[in-house]
C-alpha cells in the first residue's frame, strides 16, 4: 500500500513541471513484472532513482542501497508485485 501510493506520487511528481531538469525529468517507473538490464551506472542516495545503462529508473529509496555494491556490474532488476516488490540478479 505504502510503496503504490510513493509510486503513485512520483508518477505525479514527474509529469509535472517540478522536476524539469536534471536526471529525474526522463525517470521512468518499472510496472509490476517489468525487468530492466544492463549496468548500474549510478545511484543518487539524494533521490529515488538509479541509471542503469543510460535508462533512470526511478526506485524505492531501501533498494537503491541495496543495489549501491553493484555499482558498475551487469543485472536485471525485476519489479513483481506488493509481497517482494523487487528481484534482482547478476547477470556476469
Amino acid at each position: 500500500m505504502i510503496l503504490q501510493a510513493i509510486t503513485l506520487l512520483l508518477k505525479a511528481i514527474c509529469k509535472s513541471n517540478i522536476l524539469n531538469t536534471g536526471p529525474m525529468a526522463h525517470a521512468r517507473f518499472l510496472e509490476p513484472w517489468a525487468e530492466v538490464r544492463g549496468i548500474l551506472d549510478s545511484l543518487d542516495e539524494g533521490a529515488l532513482y538509479a541509471t542503469i545503462s543510460g535508462n533512470t529508473i526511478a526506485f524505492p529509496a531501501d533498494l537503491i542501497t541495496a543495489l549501491k555494491p553493484f555499482l558498475g556490474k551487469r543485472l536485471a532488476i525485476l519489479r513483481t508485485d506488493e509481497v517482494k516488490p523487487y528481484r534482482w540478479r547478476l547477470l556476469d
